[in-house]
């Protein structure tokens, strides 16, 4: 990107009062947007989740991300049902044809 491009991005975001955004990982602490993360697996799988959704435009609150954490920990069984239905992760007889 050009220097002039990103100083026009940054004075469109001063007249809108728009904050930069900041995607904060710390690796070593396990942090995201300073949500500690108990258990190296689970802070890889919710790191990758946050790193590719950020690339496709999803700016992730500490919120956002205790509420991954929430949902790791205390999975929601009719919320997964319904996630399975929309990807075929799991066929069951009423998928079959």
């Amino acid at each position: 990107m050009s220097v002039r491009f990103l100083r026009h991005v940054n004075n469109i975001m001063k007249i809108s009062n728009i904050e930069e955004y900041k995607l904060e990982i710390n690796n070593k602490e396990q942090i995201i947007q300073g949500i500690y993360i108990l258990g190296k697996e689970v802070y890889q799988q919710i790191r990758f989740v946050v790193e590719m959704e950020h690339l496709e435009g999803w700016n992730s609150t500490r919120n956002d991300i205790q509420y991954l954490l929430d949902t790791v920990k205390h999975p929601n069984p009719k919320l997964d049902a319904e996630i399975d239905k929309l990807f075929g992760d799991r066929v069951d007889e009423r998928w079959l044809y």
